[in-house]
């Protein structure tokens, strides 16, 4: 039951779940150092990809890869991107080192079995500390 004025808008908070903790947003930002790490791989296709490449591609990763991934102790997200017909780029943010670690590993270990792992080849990877992250409040736009 809401006791307070009517008039002032509800004030709502995310909660970001992890394995072991609830994480209040706010708490973390009175903290003075919060770490976050992420991975960046881009993968260059021997060949241009079609729309329907991609599609199944994109398929397989929902349906194999991000399972694989999200449950990395300190997982927080993951995305794709295409870059052209012939570049996808990744990226992943892990709370530490391990996680991103250990992404990467899997990555490589999804690649090689799936039917595109000749066309994509070895990425670069680009693992690090982020300096700045800013994420929106649930429901903010």
């Amino acid at each position: 039951m809401y006791c307070g004025n009517l008039s002032e808008p509800i004030k709502r908070r995310a909660i970001y779940w992890s394995r072991e903790r609830a994480v209040d947003p706010i708490a973390i930002n009175l903290q003075q150092e919060v770490a976050m790490y992420a991975t960046i791989r881009r993968y260059s296709s021997t060949s241009a990809m079609t729309e329907q490449t991609i599609e199944e591609f994109k398929q397989r990763l929902e349906n194999k890869f991000v399972p694989m991934v999200s449950d990395i102790r300190g997982f927080h997200s993951y995305g794709i991107l295409t870059t052209g017909e012939k570049e996808m780029v990744t990226i992943t943010f892990c709370e530490d080192r391990q996680g991103t670690a250990e992404s990467t590993r899997r990555a490589a270990e999804f690649v090689q079995k799936d039917p595109l792992k000749d066309q994509l080849g070895k990425p670069e990877v680009i693992e690090g500390e982020l300096l700045v992250l800013k994420e929106a409040g649930v429901g903010a736009r």
